[in-house]
């Protein structure tokens, strides 16, 4: 873990202020099986110890959800090959559930709204 040095002239380990926690982990992990298809939740901790979370289907093996912390709010992006888009910045975890399961793709793909 990298280190920095403070006042007292000690090392002291660098942390991040806002990051997802275990009890984030737990909760996207138990709303997974609500959506439709089959999901695997991936962990990326940084090197000053902020968590991401990586949201995949093995349904569309190019797309991924990026789920983080800005400050207080919870992010969503999307991937798609070298392409990064910003969704959004929710209050609360579980509002960003539904955001996933409407850009989700259909288990069958000739089981579409339109």
């Amino acid at each position: 873990m990298p280190y920095s040095r403070n006042g007292a002239d000690t090392a002291s380990p660098v942390r991040a202020l806002h990051s997802l926690t275990e009890r984030h982990v737990t909760a996207l992990s138990e709303a997974l099986p609500h959506l439709a298809g089959q999901w695997v939740l991936d962990r990326h901790e940084g090197y000053d110890g902020d968590l991401t979370l990586l949201l995949s289907s093995p349904d569309a093996p190019a797309a991924h959800f990026v789920i983080s912390r800005k400050a207080s709010l919870f992010h969503l992006a999307a991937t798609t090959g070298d392409e990064y888009r910003q969704i959004g910045d929710f209050a609360q975890l579980s509002e960003l559930v539904p955001c996933v399961q409407a850009r989700s793709p259909p288990k069958d793909p000739t089981d579409r709204d339109f």
